[in-house]
């Protein structure tokens, strides 16, 4: 990444460059690479117990609507991994219901 990203910087110095990752780069090296190297990063997260507790409220008042329809909500708050991260990170979950079932993610 840090070849890559030099070379588009040093072709264009103002351009603006965000990180799109899933879950298996969602490790602390690279998150913290690019908090140093002002890289904007976007990681997707595994589904765990642990944050689908965190989003549990969510699903359960999508869940309990009396139609069909799919139902999305977003739950914005600060994680940490129990042995992984360095310090706590926003993540930005979503709690979503379709034909009357439960699918978070984040």
């Amino acid at each position: 990444m840090a070849r890559i990203i030099g070379q588009i910087r040093k072709r264009w110095p103002k351009v603006k460059i965000i990180l799109r990752a899933d879950s298996g780069f969602a490790g602390d090296a690279l998150m913290s690479w690019c908090e140093a190297t002002k890289v904007d990063d976007v990681f997707g997260l595994a589904r765990n117990a642990r944050l689908e507790a965190r989003v549990a409220d969510a699903l359960a008042a999508g869940l309990s609507g009396t139609t069909k329809a799919p139902a999305r909500v977003f739950r914005d708050f600060t994680w940490s991994t129990p042995d992984g991260w360095a310090r706590r990170r926003r993540v930005i979950a979503t709690a979503e219901c379709t034909h009357g079932k439960a699918n978070p993610a984040s």
